[in-house]
């Protein structure tokens, strides 16, 4: 998808309505590559070759005509959200507690 908030970043849409940025979507599968068995099917090509076009469909897809970051967005949602806010709470409560019990 193409979507004007995300400056036509594109991206897929998960069954949960969030965006799955490509991006992000080919970090993971080059992460999951088997380099020897893309070797197989493309002999002619070097490791350095296919690293650099992996490279370039990250690059690629991370092009939006607005250079928005997505990260801090999605930086943003997260801290706006009443579950993370809880959690802070909860882990700087713990936190105190420790302190206190350590300086007694």
């Amino acid at each position: 998808m193409l979507d004007r908030q995300f400056a036509h970043m594109p991206y897929l849409r998960g069954n949960d309505g969030q965006p799955v940025f490509l991006f992000e979507f080919i970090e993971v599968i080059d992460e999951y590559l088997d380099c020897d068995r893309l070797k197989q099917e493309f002999p002619t090509l070097s490791y350095g070759q296919m690293a650099g076009a992996i490279a370039f469909l990250r690059k690629v897809s991370q092009f939006n005509t607005r250079n928005i970051d997505i990260e801090s967005l999605e930086d943003a949602d997260l801290e706006d959200s009443p579950e993370f806010q809880s959690m802070i709470e909860k882990l700087l409560a713990d936190q105190e507690a420790t302190i206190v019990q350590s300086v007694k």
